[in-house]
């Protein structure tokens, strides 16, 4: 019997020695930060770079990790065909009346936990940007190839809460604005991929 013990030990043991936590790292080629952000007239779209990232994972279970967002590559993808307008919108959103990045030149994602439901995956993190900190929700969509996984996901958040408040109707008045006023949430898409 001791020897049929052994001989399951020895047959377990592998399992449980790759079922061990593992440390994937983002492609910060291939991955992709989108964002939108909408005024009372029209709306600015663009692209944000990330840095740097990793993920821990338990088999299909999302731990952990950090993503680390390069806040000074901020670009506008709308007015390509307008050099001079597109250049000045790029400065303004990286002066002080927004992302203030001479400043803050990175941003945090830290993810705190995750949990799955029948169509999605649900990770809650913290979001650090101008050195304020706020937690956030991202349904996202996870697929895993071979040893390569793939996440996607859509969500909004409100710029108020890391003191961005220029032409906000929380902070001025919105009859003063007039078609200046600018909405206060920011649409952003995440396409990530990481092995």
């Amino acid at each position: 019997m001791n020897s049929f013990k052994h001989v399951l030990v020895m047959l377990l043991l592998p399992s449980f020695i790759f079922a061990a936590p593992q440390k994937l790292e983002v492609d910060i080629l291939k991955s992709k930060v989108t964002w939108k952000g909408n005024k009372l007239i029209g709306s600015h779209d663009g692209v944000l770079s990330l840095k740097k990232g990793h993920i821990i994972v338990d088999g299909d279970d999302i731990m952990s990790g950090e993503f680390i967002l390069n806040m000074s590559s901020i670009e506008n993808k709308d007015m390509l065909n307008s050099p001079k307008e597109k250049d000045k919108l790029e400065g303004h959103l990286k002066s002080a009346d927004f992302f203030n990045v001479s400043k803050y030149p990175v941003g945090t994602f830290k993810i705190t936990s995750s949990e799955k439901n029948a169509s999605m995956t649900i990770v809650n993190g913290e979001l650090t940007i101008k050195g304020l900190s706020a937690p956030v929700i991202i349904p996202a969509k996870i697929s895993k190839k071979e040893n390569i996984y793939f996440a996607t996901a859509n969500l909004k958040i409100d710029r108020t809460l890391w003191g961005i408040q220029y032409n906000s109707k929380k902070f001025f008045d919105p009859l003063k604005l007039g078609d200046k006023l600018i909405y206060d949430d920011i649409e952003i898409g995440l396409y990530i991929e990481a092995s």
